[in-house]
């Protein structure tokens, strides 16, 4: 059965990240006006109610992924429009930028034992990680004509998980794995003509 979660305003939602503990929902949302962007994160309990802003609008934002720590009560975002990735409390307190100038930005998703952040960035056909603080910047995976775009993340096998374009290349769309400690890579699935873009797990299968 499906069913609408009310929001409270008209607002273009982008991400959407659950915290079963605690029940409640968390999302990204921006306003365009003309050719400006005003970005916002929202909670609210899983029904829909008691929606509160827990990072507040700013200008020229458009937070378009979104990744929850729940053993540390952080967040962490993309913003597509700012070309960065962030980090807050739950709460959205003690807000950090963590890396800039990254332009086009997709996916975000977290290794929390490591206490490592990957993000996908389409414009440098890059897949990079860092330490949840921004420090040790690196690339896990880098390829020409590659925008990466969705990833998820099995904490359980290690295993980092990516959909994404591969240019002219034959097949042309893909979704692969590659283990974070070794980054040995395999092709899990590949359409040439259908570009695959979010991904999601189902561990306990």
């Amino acid at each position: 059965e499906v069913e609408d979660i009310k929001f409270t305003h008209p607002s273009t939602p982008y991400a959407v990240a659950v915290d079963p503990v605690h029940g409640k929902l968390y999302w990204s949302e921006a306003d365009f006006r003309g050719i400006a962007a005003f970005g916002r994160i929202m909670r609210a309990d899983l029904n829909g109610d008691n929606v509160e802003t827990v990072v507040p609008t700013a200008f020229n934002s458009v937070p378009n992924a979104l990744a929850l720590d729940l053993e540390n009560a952080e967040m962490f975002w993309n913003d597509t429009q700012a070309d960065s990735v962030n980090r807050a409390t739950l709460d959205g307190d003690f807000r950090q930028t963590i890396a800039v100038g990254l332009r086009q930005l997709e996916g975000i998703v977290l290794d929390v034992v490591a206490h490592k952040v990957y993000w996908a960035d389409c414009n440098s056909q890059k897949i990079q990680r860092a330490n949840a603080d921004g420090s040790q910047k690196e690339d896990f995976l880098a390829a020409p004509n590659f925008c990466p775009k969705g990833l998820a993340f099995d904490a359980v096998a290690r295993q980092l998980y990516w959909s994404g374009a591969f240019g002219s290349s034959a097949p042309g769309n893909r979704i692969q794995r590659g283990s974070v400690d070794t980054l040995q890579i395999e092709d899990i699935g590949s359409d040439a003509t259908q570009g695959p873009w979010g991904i999601a797990l189902d561990i306990d299968r």
